[in-house]
């Protein structure tokens, strides 16, 4: 739950041209966004998965590229 950081800012650097993000964490997941958004890529698709029906945990799954 403590995000990607250190991968993204890896990332940002590099000549992937996509990147696919899982997250169970929304307030990591918009840190770690800004970082690769600032870095050249933009979000493609944006996915908000209910696994848990019920509770309020949330999984997104997002694409990213450049």
């Amino acid at each position: 739950r403590a995000g990607a950081l250190a991968q993204c800012k890896e990332l940002v650097k590099s000549t992937t041209s996509r990147v696919i993000y899982v997250s169970c964490n929304p307030q990591t997941f918009m840190r770690d966004a800004r970082v690769l958004t600032a870095g050249g890529y933009k979000i493609q698709q944006l996915i908000p998965v209910d696994q848990f029906v019920g509770s309020d945990h949330w999984e997104l799954f997002a694409v990213f590229e450049k």
